[in-house]
C-alpha cells in the first residue's frame, strides 16, 4: 500500500481546520508539487484510480487516472493527455473547473455556499441525477458527466457521501436522502422500493423526519447513518457478507439498528455513542465517542484489524494492541475504509492501516481518507 491522498462519483462545502501548507505522501519518496498552488490544502478524498483536494479558496484540485469524468474533461489541462475513451490522466495536481464562478465547501459531493448540490461523474446507474449523458461519452463509457449539475433539491445540503452506484445527502434538517442504484436496498426506501433498481432523483427516507441523522456513509452497496439524539448506528442494504452487523446474511430495505450495541457504556459509564462510521465494500468500521473502534463483515484479507481471518457477523473491538506492530491503537477519532482495507486515525496524529496490501503505520496526521485501492492523509501543519 502506498500512501497517497472516493467512488465513481465526484462531489464537491467551507472547512474552518488548520491549513496545511503542503500536500505530501508519505511513502518513500516525498514531493512538493510545482507549478499550482496546492498549500493550504483543507480536505482531500480519493477514488479508485484519482484524487481530489480542496484548498483555502474553496478550489477543487485532482489529478490521477479518471474514466468516467470525475477529473472533468477540459482542454489545456497541463500535464494531461486523454485518450480516445475519454480517459483523463493528469499527472500533476490542477485545478478542476477553472472557469466555473462556484466555491466548493466539501469534498466528495460538491455543494454552493447556500446549500446547492452539484454532482458529475458516472451516471450509469442515476447516482449523479437525472441528467443527459455528455456528448464526449461513448458506447465503451456511456452515461458520463463530465461538468458539475444542479441537482435540484428542496432542502439545503449538509453532508454528503458517495457509494460505487448511489449517493446520499443530509439536508440542513438531518433528513436522509437517496437516490442511484438500489439493486441491494442500498437507498434505505423501504418495501415500497424493493422491486425498484434505480432511482434518479434524490428521495426523503421518510423515517428521518422523525429520527434525525448526524452522520451518513456509502459503500459498495450498503450504506450507514448515524442517529443525531442518541448516536446509534443504523444500517441497510446488501449484507451477503455481514456488512451490515445484524449477524445474518440478510438485505435490509429499511434502516436497521445494529443491537449487538446495546447495553454496551463508553469509559465515563454511559451508553455507547458511535461517532463515526465508514463502509468498504464488503466490511464496515465505526469508533465511538470514547476512541474504541469496532470492526465487522468480510475479513478475508485482514481488513478488519484483528488476528484472525474470520469473518465478523457483528461489531467487533479492534484490540487496543495492534498484532503486527505491538504499538498501541487507542483514542480513535476517525476511520475510513477502501474496497478492501482499513485506516485508522488517533487523536495524538498517529495512523494506523491493516487490510490488502498493508503498509507501516505513520504519525504527525490531522486528516485521513480512502479510495477503492488506496489511502491518503493530511499531515500536520508544521510552520
Amino acid at each position: 500500500m502506498r500512501w497517497r491522498s472516493i467512488g465513481q462519483t465526484s462531489f464537491g462545502t467551507d472547512l474552518n481546520e488548520d491549513k496545511s501548507k503542503s500536500l505530501e505522501g508519505t511513502g518513500s519518496k516525498r514531493k512538493r508539487h510545482s507549478g499550482i498552488q496546492i498549500s493550504f490544502i483543507t480536505q482531500i478524498c480519493g477514488g479508485e484510480t484519482f484524487c481530489i483536494a480542496m484548498n483555502d479558496t474553496n478550489q477543487l484540485i485532482g489529478w490521477g487516472s479518471a474514466f468516467y469524468g470525475e477529473l472533468g474533461a477540459e482542454d489545456g489541462i497541463q500535464g494531461s493527455t486523454m485518450n480516445e475513451e475519454y480517459q483523463v490522466i493528469c499527472a500533476k495536481p490542477h485545478v478542476l473547473f477553472p472557469s466555473s464562478l462556484l466555491r466548493w465547501q466539501r469534498v466528495a459531493c460538491g455543494w454552493h455556499h447556500s446549500g446547492f448540490l452539484y454532482a458529475w461523474g458516472s451516471n450509469t446507474y442515476g447516482q449523479v441525477g437525472p441528467f443527459p449523458p455528455d456528448p464526449k461519452s461513448n458506447s465503451k463509457l456511456p452515461n458520463c458527466v463530465f461538468t458539475p449539475n444542479l441537482v435540484a433539491l428542496p432542502v439545503a445540503v449538509i453532508q454528503v457521501s458517495a457509494g460505487f452506484g448511489h449517493s446520499m445527502l443530509l439536508d440542513q434538517s438531518h433528513r436522509l436522502w437517496t437516490w442511484g442504484r438500489n439493486w441491494y436496498g442500498e437507498l434505505g426506501l423501504g418495501e415500497a422500493f424493493r422491486d425498484i433498481k434505480s432511482v434518479q432523483t434524490p428521495q426523503l427516507v421518510e423515517r428521518t423526519e422523525s429520527q434525525p441523522i448526524q452522520l451518513i456513509a456509502a459503500g459498495y452497496a450498503h450504506s450507514a447513518a448515524i442517529s443525531l439524539e442518541f448516536g446509534q448506528l443504523y444500517t441497510f442494504g446488501w449484507g451477503l457478507y455481514h456488512q451490515l452487523g445484524h449477524g445474518t446474511t440478510e438485505n435490509r430495505h429499511e434502516l436497521t439498528r445494529i443491537e449487538a450495541f446495546d447495553g454496551i457504556f463508553d469509559h465515563q459509564g454511559s451508553p455507547l455513542r458511535i461517532k463515526t462510521v465508514a463502509c468498504g465494500m464488503w466490511h464496515t468500521a465505526a469508533c465511538t465517542s470514547s476512541g474504541d473502534l469496532y470492526t465487522w463483515g468480510w475479513n478475508q484479507d485482514g481488513q478488519l484489524g484483528h488476528e484472525a481471518k474470520a469473518s465478523k457477523l457483528s461489531p467487533c473491538v479492534v484490540s487496543s494492541q495492534n498484532p503486527a506492530t505491538q504499538e498501541s491503537l487507542e483514542n480513535v477519532k476517525d476511520v475510513v475504509c477502501g474496497g478492501r482495507h482499513t485506516t485508522a486515525l488517533c487523536k495524538d496524529g498517529q495512523v494506523f492501516h491493516w487490510g490488502l496490501q498493508p503498509s507501516s503505520n505513520v504519525k504527525g496526521v490531522r486528516a485521513i481518507a480512502s479510495g477503492h485501492s488506496n489511502a491518503y492523509i493530511l499531515p500536520i501543519n508544521k510552520n
